[in-house]
């Protein structure tokens, strides 16, 4: 029988790291500098070491306050004049891409 999903009421540095595709470095800098809102620690028990654990809400506000400019997050009037979104067949510049890399010796 497989199991059950549960609903996490939080995450840890690595967990959220994956989630936004970042370095679990990133998310301890931004936890550092208290960008992340509350995070609390459960202390080492019987060998287990300490872990950070960020709520849930702290993550899903983050989240909101840092999205860039999404439909649901602008007012009537920002959707109206357009704003800075980009419209289809507007000419966007693409960032670079590194090209492939060559292996030695093949």
């Amino acid at each position: 029988m497989p199991k059950a999903r549960t609903q996490r009421n939080a995450l840890t540095r690595g967990q959220l790291a994956r989630r936004w595709g970042v370095s679990v470095a990133r998310v301890r800098q931004l936890i550092d500098s208290g960008r992340l809102g509350s995070v609390f620690e459960i202390p080492a028990v019987d060998g287990f070491g300490k872990v950070l654990k960020i709520p849930i809400e702290s993550v899903k506000a983050a989240e909101r306050d840092w999205s860039v400019g999404g439909v649901e997050d602008r007012t009537e009037t920002e959707q109206d004049a357009g704003g800075d979104r980009c419209e289809p067949g507007d000419d966007v510049p693409l960032p670079r891409q590194a090209g492939p890399t060559r292996r030695s010796g093949s």
